[in-house]
């Protein structure tokens, strides 16, 4: 093509190595084999190793800025902590109801007794008369609070200790002295209330069983008259008398067992009768302690008309109080637009006393409702099981007739007495069953409360928490990932390529290796006089430089019958360390096979590589295409090794005109027979559309990533742009791994030399 030029070589220059065939053969297809299909996993997203190259990025940003808000964040934590005081009392619930001398009146033992008085502890019937407590509502806590029972119950907690009869109750407050005053006034209302239900229910059940008793009296003594009467008729003596009393149970044996049965049913009628009594007056009980303990106020004072005119007025009087303090000299007596506020004050209240009082009679007609129904059901009960119980009593006493009927054979003066007999005993039965049981609650009402207070609670003189802890931690360790944080929403919206990974992944390509930090020399120069370090630096490039060159040179997909091939070596943008790989890429090739390799720098925009490896510029390939040189001119050999550059020369005006499809191609054809291996050094393919020309009369195109530097979005363009393009893209090569990471994946194995 250009060897026809005649002009005189430029000094340094060498010959170019000799062709190994007089003719170089059309590319055969085995050249440009399809690659294997790509198996590619999902490295998207915020992974670990993504969040290990932000820090790694960013830590010396992330951590003192971290540090800071941090001590910051615990310098406010501390300031605005305000230590809270636990109260706890002492009590005891006991599953089984304790008794003084009647047995039967103990329960099975009961976990559903204990759980409800847990939970009557935290109910508005406990927590409303403590509101009401003129010690507990002048409380700042309290007053601060919209709704103080349900601020007592977010503060209150109640906790068995092990397995026992024991309960701890707990309440918080940032004062201890308050926090045992509201402990105690809860445990003490608790206490009024649970020890008042049980005394005035079994105390109306008395009083019942005492109207009956009286009814039961007169009947025993008519019944005792008529056998009296009765027994004179029949004997002409006394039945009572001293010492000539009858045998009552001998005169009635046949019928004792029904004698029995009747007095028990008759006595359970008694007791059904006297608790339905009891259920039909306990209304005007409930009522009046609903009306007396302040919870009818506490639900009044909850409305939500209450509340908003309450605020209204608070409003008001706030507005008053703010003219009071801007006018002086007591003006804002007069004032106009005070005085309209007054009389609106005025109203608002006559307003909010008649709406406490229609609400009022409002709750206790609901409640009245409520206690009626329930009132309601629970009679309908007791008169069903009374319907039952009379039955049963009418059975019984069929039974009784029945068994009277046998005594027709006597006169009829003994029939009747034995009659009278059985009537006084059964009268007499059901008489001492009622006392039995009038006297059995009367002595259980001595019993030992069932929940007894054992401890009362005093005011903790230590904090719970003197330092927030956990706090400190949460807000220390949210201060420190408040940096962190902001870088990571940093990178994903800049979204750099970190790990080989996110590589794979965005460009959607094969990694076909990891490449060193290049060290700041060049690659061609001698290693002799630099440092360790340095030479460990030289050491770890050169490795992994070599390891891509086998990877490429072993590789099934990459050989070919023939030997040898052209590689483009591509980047979206400048300074991603394309020129550095390519031109270490050609002298680890021209090493590793003894034969003479070339790299070309068609970068005629920004030429590198004559620099990187000591070489004059010009002429070079800009002269080339522009006929003004031939190759053997243009290209230099790199000191005596087998590595030849083809520099960029310096082109004029744009270098689309110089570079074109068939021109390209037609330089590739001249150069393969002379060097098995050929390295183009291709501009930028976002900013240089010319890369692509390279990148198409390739063999195979080599993208190149610089690590932390190269972003996702200009990877997945430039790669769009050669696939769009037909480059045959061998696969992508992330470098400027920092050579202690590369010794940490990959290992350092022999002694650099």
């Amino acid at each position: 093509m250009h060897e026809s030029h005649s002009q005189e070589r430029p000094e340094g220059s060498h010959p170019l190595p000799a062709s190994r065939s007089a003719v170089r053969p059309t590319l055969p297809p085995a050249r440009r084999r399809p690659l294997p299909a790509l198996d590619l996993e999902d490295g998207g997203g915020v992974s670990a190793d993504f969040i290990l190259s932000i820090l790694r990025k960013w830590w010396r940003v992330v951590l003192p800025t971290g540090l800071a808000l941090a001590a910051v964040s615990a310098v406010a934590v501390v300031y605005f902590h305000k230590p809270k005081y636990q109260a706890k009392a002492l009590i005891t619930i006991e599953a089984v109801e304790p008794y003084v001398a009647y047995a039967s009146k103990a329960g099975v033992q009961s976990t559903r007794y204990v759980d409800t008085q847990v939970q009557m502890l935290q109910s508005p019937m406990v927590l409303g008369p403590v509101i009401a407590r003129p010690e507990i509502a002048q409380l700042a806590e309290v007053k601060a609070s919209p709704d103080p029972v349900e601020y007592l119950q977010s503060n209150l907690s109640i906790a068995p200790i092990g397995r026992s009869e024991l309960y701890e109750i707990r309440y918080i407050s940032t004062s201890g002295q308050d926090a045992a005053t509201v402990c105690n006034a809860i445990v003490s209302s608790y206490l009024d209330r649970q020890s008042n239900e049980e005394r005035l229910r079994t105390q109306r059940v008395i009083d019942v069983l005492n109207d009956v008793q009286s009814q039961r009296k007169d009947a025993v003594e008519e019944r005792r008259t008529e056998v009296l009467e009765l027994a004179k008729q029949v004997t002409g003596r006394d039945p009572f008398g001293q010492g000539l009393m009858l045998n009552v149970d001998q005169a009635v044996i046949p019928l004792a067992s029904l004698h029995q049965s009747q007095a028990n049913l008759a006595f359970r009628r008694q007791i059904l009768q006297a608790e339905i009594q009891s259920l039909r007056d306990a209304p005007v009980i409930e009522e009046d302690r609903a009306a007396s303990s302040g919870l009818l106020d506490l639900e009044i004072a909850g409305h939500a008309e209450v509340i908003q005119l309450t605020n209204a007025i608070e409003y008001a009087k706030a507005q008053m109080q703010d003219l009071q303090g801007k006018l002086v000299n007591n003006k804002w007596q007069s004032n106009p637009y005070y005085l309209k506020l007054k009389a609106g004050v005025e109203k608002m209240e006559a307003d909010l006393s008649d709406l406490k009082v229609r609400l009022r009679s409002q709750v206790l007609q609901t409640r009245a409702l409520v206690r009626e129904e329930k009132r309601a059901q629970n009679i309908a009960q007791k008169e069903n099981e009374l319907k039952s119980l009379e039955l049963e009593i009418k059975l019984s006493s069929d039974r009784y007739n029945e068994a009277l009927s046998k005594l027709e054979n006597k006169d009829v003066a003994s029939v009747r007495l034995e009659f009278a007999k059985a009537a006084l005993q059964s009268e007499e039965r059901v008489y001492e069953l009622i006392e039995g049981r009038k006297l059995a609650l009367q002595t259980e009402m001595r019993a030992p409360d069932r929940v007894t207070l054992q401890l009362a609670a005093t005011a903790p003189r230590q904090p719970m928490e003197p330092v927030p802890y956990k706090l400190l931690a949460v807000a220390c360790a949210a201060a420190m990932c408040c940096p962190l944080g902001i870088a990571v929403l940093r990178e994903l919206t800049v979204k750099k390529i970190s790990t080989a990974d996110q590589l794979v992944h965005e460009g959607k390509q094969r990694l076909l290796g990891e490449v060193a930090r290049f060290p700041v020399r060049p690659v061609a120069a001698p290693v002799r006089g630099l440092n360790r370090r340095a030479q460990q630096e030289m050491f770890v490039f050169a490795e992994s430089i070599d390891s891509v060159r086998t990877s490429l040179m072993l590789s099934e997909a990459f050989s070919s019958s023939t030997g040898g091939c052209v590689w483009a070596i591509v980047s979206a943008a400048s300074g991603e360390g394309k020129t550095s790989v390519a031109t270490s890429l050609a002298v680890s090739f021209a090493g590793a096979t003894k034969t003479p390799t070339l790299i070309i720098d068609a970068d005629l925009r920004a030429p590198d590589a004559a620099e990187v490896l000591g070489v004059p510029n010009r002429p070079g390939l800009a002269e080339v295409l522009a006929d003004k040189v031939t190759l053997s001119d243009a290209i230099r050999r790199v000191g005596e090794t087998n590595t030849y550059v083809l520099p960029a020369g310096r082109a004029k005006g744009n270098p689309h005109h110089l570079v074109e499809q068939g021109k390209i191609e037609k330089l590739l054809e001249t150069l393969r027979p002379r060097f098995p291996h050929i390295v183009i050094d291709t501009p930028p393919v976002l900013a240089a559309s010319e890369s692509l020309i390279y990148a198409k009369a390739s063999d195979y195109v080599v993208y190149c990533a610089l690590r932390d530097v190269t972003r996702a979005r200009q990877l997945k363009a430039a790669v769009s742009r050669l696939q769009d393009a037909g480059a045959n893209l061998a696969g992508a090569l992330l470098s400027g791994m920092p050579v202690s990471s590369y010794a940490y994946v990959y290992g350092i194995y022999g002694r650099e030399s």
